[in-house]
């Protein structure tokens, strides 16, 4: 494993110790160019071009994984932000709705605000409607909240959608950019083997 994470320096370090071969070779001897130049063509067959590709690939793909993995991140760092904003709104909402009272109607709300979030998932439609109408002595379903709290609901939602759709596509675009680069890579890596073998 260590050798493909080494590939470059590997390949950098032939290089140069070729280059300085052949150099040496042909200020020193001048009669031996064509060996020099057949070493180093030789050095340049040696080279594993294939699992360099591979290693390009592999290294493309875990900076794809990353990137992807902040966008997720960050997609998700935006819907727990809209949740808040739309807690706030809620809570705006609420405040705008009743007044505030003292410390035994705040626990008398608190514990009527508990008991409404367990009648909701508890109770059909009809029957919370039915509920809300026998505690606040209304006739017919509250829409003075609702109104607010729904759109705030829909705008954050829709925001988020087109969020994570954005950020998937410009995902998908770059790694199939990045997957075509590493392609047109190695076929020129193998088109330059074969050149060199004949």
């Amino acid at each position: 494993m260590g050798e493909n994470q080494n590939w470059y320096r590997q390949l950098l370090a032939l290089l140069l110790l070729s280059t300085a071969k052949a150099a040496v070779e042909y200020l020193t001897n001048p009669g031996s160019r064509t060996e020099a130049a057949g070493q180093l063509r030789e050095a340049m067959q040696n080279i594993d071009y294939d699992s360099a590709a591979k290693a390009l690939i592999r290294a493309i793909d875990d900076a794809a994984l990353v990137s992807k993995e902040k966008v997720d991140t960050a997609i998700d760092t935006l819907r727990d932000s809209a949740v808040d904003a739309v807690d706030e709104a809620k809570h705006r909402a609420e405040k705008q709705a009743g007044k505030s009272g003292g410390g035994g109607r705040l626990r008398f709300i608190i514990g009527l605000a508990i008991g409404a979030a367990i009648a909701y998932f508890t109770l059909n439609q009809q029957r919370r409607d039915e509920l809300l109408d026998r505690l606040t002595g209304a006739s017919g379903p509250i829409q003075s909240i609702r109104p607010a709290v729904n759109q705030a609901t829909q705008a954050v939602n829709q925001t988020v959608d087109e969020a994570q759709t954005q950020a998937n596509e410009a995902t998908d675009t770059a790694q199939s950019s990045v997957t075509q680069q590493a392609e047109q890579v190695a076929q020129d890596a193998a088109q330059k083997t074969q050149e060199n073998q004949s």
